[in-house]
């Protein structure tokens, strides 16, 4: 459970995983073959339809803006910076969409920026699925604004096995926009206004995000102001266990709303 277990979870996206690599850059054509830097695609999402599990993606400096969300549903595939820094990298969703979605289980995020972005579902910034892997980036201004089912991580959702590592979340809400009266008697969850998942969250800052959601005298309704990071048990009793380690939380905010304000 040391350092050396940790940096084996993280390399394992990078080393002898991949079948094939792609190329993305803003000089690129999306009519490229996108398996050189000499014929990049011009686009992520271009890159992302054309992977197969255990693929990767290389994306090269420059800033991204999108109007729809970054998505696949392969299996073990990586998406990264070419120098792994985050600033290199920006993916802006101009509050228009989501930042990345990957469905399939195993995906692994190395020094990427998510900022503005914006989903009315789970996840505002990045939404992975199991036993993923977020390392060595930003997610910033995002927001999951939710009117008819739960609010949950406005910067990152993520299954159950997950892990992120050494990454800013920060400005980021998960909220409930309520539409009528009925939602503040059955009212639902707004939790992890940074980070919503089941896993571990390592040497990470979560620092300016908040949730907000309907209060009905219901503890935990509105919850986890920074990291809801949730303990689960699986149908052969084993437990996926939340872990929160050498992470700095802080300005951090859970505001339940009254009828009156």
């Amino acid at each position: 459970g040391g350092p050396g277990m940790v940096m084996a979870i993280l390399v394992s996206g990078l080393t002898g995983l991949s079948a094939t690599t792609w190329y993305v850059a803003p000089d690129g054509d999306d009519g490229n073959d996108g398996k050189s830097w000499s014929a990049p695609f011009a686009t992520i999402q271009k890159a992302m339809d054309s992977v197969e599990n255990k693929d990767t993606i290389i994306i090269s400096n420059g800033t991204y803006a999108i109007s729809e969300e970054l998505n696949t549903a392969k299996t073990v595939l990586t998406i990264q910076s070419l120098t792994l820094d985050p600033k290199d990298v920006v993916i802006d969703c101009g509050r228009r969409c989501r930042g990345i979605r990957v469905s399939g289980w195993g995906a692994s995020l190395y020094g990427l920026t998510i900022e503005n972005a914006f989903s009315t579902d789970l996840g505002g910034g990045i939404r992975l699925g199991t036993r993923s892997t977020v390392s060595n980036c930003v997610v910033r201004g995002c927001t999951s604004c939710v009117t008819d089912k739960d609010a949950l991580g406005g910067g990152i959702y993520a299954g159950a096995g997950t892990v992120i590592a050494d990454s800013l979340i920060e400005s980021c809400t998960a909220s409930n926009a309520l539409k009528n009266l009925k939602a503040w008697s059955d009212p639902k969850y707004a939790r992890g206004g940074g980070i919503y998942l089941t896993g571990r969250v390592i040497g990470c800052e979560v620092r300016n995000c908040a949730v907000y959601g309907p209060f009905n005298g219901l503890r935990g309704v509105c919850s986890g102001g920074g990291i809801y990071a949730k303990v689960t048990e699986n149908t052969d009793q084993t437990i996926n266990a939340a872990e929160i380690i050498n992470c700095t939380v802080c300005s951090n905010r859970a505001v339940s709303i009254t009828k009156s304000a």
